[in-house]
Parts: C-alpha cells; structure tokens; sequence
C-alpha cells in the first residue's frame, strides 16, 4: 500500500528552490574562483536570505553590484567592515562570472574604517574560545589552531597556513615559524589547552589547519570563518593577533622582546596597540 506522504509546503518549495540556485550558482563559478566551494555557498546562501527578507527575487539579478553592494551596506549589520569587505570582493567576482559584461558598474561606497586590529575584550576573548571548542568534530582542530595561535602567540593567517604539527611543541606550549618572520613564540597559558587539542594524536607532517584543505591562500583562513561564524564576535586573524599583543604588553613584556617575538621589523609598529594597552 503506498505510503501517505505530508504535502511539501510554500515554505518548504522557496528553500529548496533556494538551495539549488545557490548550488548553481556556486558550479558556474567554482572553476574560475580563488575560493573554496564551502566560502562560497556561504555567502551565496546569505545573500539569498538577505534578498527573501526584501522581498527581491532569487535570480542572477541578485548578483548584480548594486544589488551585492546595498547586502553589504544594509544585510550585514554584525560584520566589522573587513569581514563586509571581504564579503563584497566574493559577490563581485562571482558576478563577474554570472553576468560578465551584463553586469551594471557602479561606484563602490567606502565600506568603513577597519577595525579588524581592535583586540578583544576578555568577554569576547571568552567568546571566541567557547566558538572553538564548539565546532565540530571535523572542524574543531582547525578553530582550536586558529584561536589558540592567533590569540596565543600571536599568529598570522599567512603563518598558520604553512605550520605544520611538528612546529607545535607537544603540550602546546609554544610553536615555531620557520618561514618569513622565523621565530619561537611562547603560547599564553590560557590557550595552551587549545593547541594542544589542535595537534593531539596527529602526523606531525600534517597542516595544523584545514589538514585536507583542497586549495590554499590568503582566503583559506576567512573562508573557514565565513563558513563557520561566531553569531555575537566577528573573528578574524587580525583581532586574534592584536588580542595577543596587548596581552603582552600588559604583562609588561618589553618592546624590544615583543618585536622579536611578534616578528614585526620595528617598534613602530606596536605604537598603535599601546591605547588598548593602558
């Protein structure tokens, strides 16, 4: 006898309509563009979302720059302006690809002063490592490197993605950069939990983030982010890393010893921390 089924409701048909034109729209560009297909059915799939509250239709004239530039002005109303900024150069090259030259150039407004090396507070700070260790199996040692090296050590994106297990001292207690600004950085003990999770049971020839990553770049870091948030804290590489650095300098770690261990070439350079530091 057949099995009575529930009748699919007006709800149910707009998000699997949704779903597939985001999955469309990502095949059409994922050859093309520098960025993972994960990052992209992220932004993808919040535009749409965005454009349903508006009431705008979900067709390829969403990709087009007025319509991405007023998403990122008015639909994403938590995002520092790096992240929005981020989020605009994805659309834009994805509509490049969709539209080509039926897309209708505008003048881009200026997204906003970046806050993207404000530290955070110890709320968020608190915030940000209960994110990491939240995240799924798959995911967890990928959030628990970024945030334990980033707001531990100190870390960049760039330097994150070319470690490796072994860099990483056993305990987690320190870890070594051994390309561009090579040094030996002391993990803050309130993350050494963290890192350690991060390279437990693991090759030591393994990437300490995205082990199975498919492409790698400047992205790989934002693009995990993005496909991950954090619904009250923007993360991002940057605020970890300023996060690390006001730390230091209020433990009363000297200048001289921070540059060297922050592998910044002069003093300078920490000048605009000392506010956060006060």
């Amino acid at each position: 006898m057949p099995t009575k089924t529930t009748p699919t409701t007006a709800t149910e048909m707009s998000a699997q309509f949704m779903e597939q034109f985001v999955r469309e729209a990502v095949m059409k560009v994922l050859q093309a563009s520098p960025y993972d297909e994960a990052t992209l059915r992220t932004v993808t799939g919040r535009l749409c979302r965005w454009a349903t509250d508006e009431a705008l239709p979900i067709d390829v004239s969403l990709f087009q720059p007025s319509s991405i530039e007023r998403h990122i002005i008015e639909g994403l109303p938590n995002y520092i302006w790096a992240s929005r900024s981020n989020v605009r150069s994805i659309l834009l090259r994805m509509s490049e690809t969709l539209l080509g030259e039926q897309a209708t150039r505008i003048r881009h407004l200026p997204i906003g002063p970046s806050s993207a090396s404000e530290p955070f507070t110890a709320d968020e700070s608190a915030t940000v490592r209960a994110w990491a260790s939240a995240q799924k199996l798959s995911r967890r040692t990928s959030a628990a490197a970024l945030v334990g090296l980033g707001a531990g050590a100190g870390i960049s994106a760039g330097e994150l993605i070319a470690l490796k297990v072994r860099d990483v001292a056993d305990a987690g207690s320190s870890v070594t950069v051994r390309q561009g600004r090579s040094r030996t950085v002391v993990v803050d003990r309130r993350y050494r939990a963290l890192v350690k999770r991060a390279v437990k049971g693991r090759g030591s020839d393994e990437w300490i983030f995205s082990p199975h990553r498919r492409v790698t770049g400047k992205n790989l870091v934002s693009g995990f982010v993005a496909h991950n948030p954090c619904e009250t804290v923007a993360i991002n590489s940057r605020r970890l890393r300023a996060t690390w650095i006001v730390q230091q300098l209020r433990a009363g770690v000297s200048p001289i010893e921070l540059r060297a261990a922050s592998g910044v070439e002069s003093l300078s350079a920490l000048n605009r921390f000392l506010r956060y530091a006060a």
